[in-house]
């Protein structure tokens, strides 16, 4: 369904887990990924305390990521649950950040770290500005902020597997 990404107003990601064609694999993705990094989360045994914040990283990120899926199903259906939906999306939004300024300073210390830090900030900056109706841009800044942060992640999870 591309037809989302050439609208003027693009709408988000979550229009994929509205629709026939797309909510199985919407569904899917959003799943596995709370899985995983509820999984992970539990196999990291921390002995630091960067670890230990990690973990609780992970662990947040995992009930942020099913909370959006659980919002996600119903958003459509009036208005209270809309808001819900938006202001799970923006809590995510939110922790992304947090979580990225703590990773960036506190782990990664490193070109790529800072790298990643700004692309994700500036897919923050686009959802902010989609937020407030200046631009149209929310499925590309969700886009941009998520493969930016998960990348932050995989690597300062090795740099915290490493510290270990």
């Amino acid at each position: 369904m591309p037809h989302f990404l050439f609208e003027r107003n693009e709408g988000g990601i979550s229009n994929f887990g509205v629709h026939r064609l797309t909510i199985i694999p919407f569904s899917l993705a959003f799943l596995a990924c709370s899985i995983c990094l509820a999984q992970t989360a539990h196999l990291l045994k921390p002995k630091t305390s960067i670890a230990k914040q990690f973990r609780m990283i992970l662990i947040g990120f995992s009930a942020l990521l099913f909370l959006t899926l659980l919002s996600t199903y119903p958003y459509k259906l009036n208005q209270r649950l809309d808001e819900v939906h938006i202001w799970t999306g923006i809590s995510l939004f939110y922790a992304e950040l947090s979580a990225a300024v703590w990773l960036t300073l506190r782990v990664l210390k490193n070109r790529l770290g800072y790298l990643l830090f700004f692309v994700g900030s500036a897919g923050f900056v686009l959802a902010t500005l989609t937020f407030f109706g200046l631009i149209h841009l929310l499925f590309v800044s969700q886009i941009v902020t998520a493969a930016a942060f998960g990348l932050l992640l995989i690597n300062g999870g090795k740099m915290v597997a490493n510290q270990q």
